[in-house]
């Protein structure tokens, strides 16, 4: 019987719940590493590395290099030990160019749609402009013009140079399924039609059969935090077979609403005010938008 944990980002928890679902496998726990600093954190890493070690536990995950996770680091945990497999990161922002963070890691400005937010809003209320001026930059001609109908290739190259020295790689099946139906809610959080997949190719990968429902019947975790929109042109410029609304959902716990363009805007306005401009500025991604809608107006 084959008895796994996985870590990785917040895609984790439902890639093991549609493992453990759709297989014999068992899941024995994962670990998100966005909890790190807390007790927990601490506690499970301390758990899995152990069972690893004394009970041949098979460890699933993404590839880390950031040298804050020490213990974690996937260069390290391969060169010193056994039945450690590497994974997709569903991470693509060709469907959502206009997305964004700000700030870093554990230090993230937080908007009306917590930590993400639009380059094109940013931009805009750096540059000075008023919300109604920002409203009218969301169009093909501008989004061409700073580069968003580009972010789709490009981020396809990068993921699938990313999943070519992993063990179990879904980013091709996954990006062909983009075009077909939705995979992301945003540019890191997967819908269960991704998941689906990832999860299939995992049992594969162990010689496992996975029991394939369709991937409208999982729920998932991601679906309670934000949902950003396929804007029309997007999925005109690369021919994406479905749509959405224009409408940003806040997460559930930053209220729950879908908010319209004209509303994100105005909300989006409201909490940058509230940082002030210098605060805005000081991260690298402010600067950086601002000078590229001003360059562009």
């Amino acid at each position: 019987m084959t008895k796994i944990s996985i870590i990785g980002n917040c895609q984790s928890h439902d890639i093991g719940r549609a493992v453990r679902l759709g297989s014999e496998i068992v899941v024995d726990d994962w670990i998100d590493v966005s909890s790190f600093g807390t007790e927990w954190f601490e506690q499970k890493t301390s758990e899995i590395l152990s069972k690893n070690r004394v009970e041949g536990l098979d460890i699933v995950t993404q590839t880390i290099k950031d040298a804050r996770f020490e213990n974690l680091n996937t260069a390290e945990l391969k060169s010193q030990r056994s039945r450690i497999h590497t994974m997709t990161n569903m991470w693509f922002t060709g469907l959502h160019p206009d997305m964004t963070y700000l700030g870093g890691f554990k230090e993230r400005i937080v908007g009306p749609l917590g930590d993400y937010h639009s380059k094109i809003v940013v931009g805009a209320f750096l540059a000075g402009l008023t919300q109604s001026e920002c409203n009218n930059l969301f169009n093909g001609r501008f989004f061409e013009k700073v580069g968003l109908f580009d972010e789709f290739k490009q981020s396809s190259i990068e993921a699938l140079g990313r999943d070519d020295g992993n063990d179990i790689k879904a980013a091709t099946e996954i990006l062909d399924a983009c075009l077909e139906v939705p995979c992301f809610y945003t540019i890191n959080h997967p819908t269960a039609a991704a998941v689906d997949i990832l999860a299939g190719k995992i049992c594969h990968y162990f010689e496992n059969k996975y029991v394939n429902y369709d991937s409208r019947y999982y729920a998932s975790t991601l679906a309670t935090g934000t949902w950003w929109p396929l804007y029309p042109e997007i999925k005109e410029v690369h021919k994406i077979k479905y749509h959405t609304p224009m409408a940003f959902k806040q997460a559930d716990g930053d209220g729950g609403r879908m908010l319209t363009l004209v509303e994100f805007i105005e909300h989006s306005y409201a909490s940058y005010g509230s940082y002030g401009i210098q605060a805005m500025r000081s991260t690298e991604q402010g600067e950086h938008f601002k000078n590229l809608i001003e360059s562009n107006l």
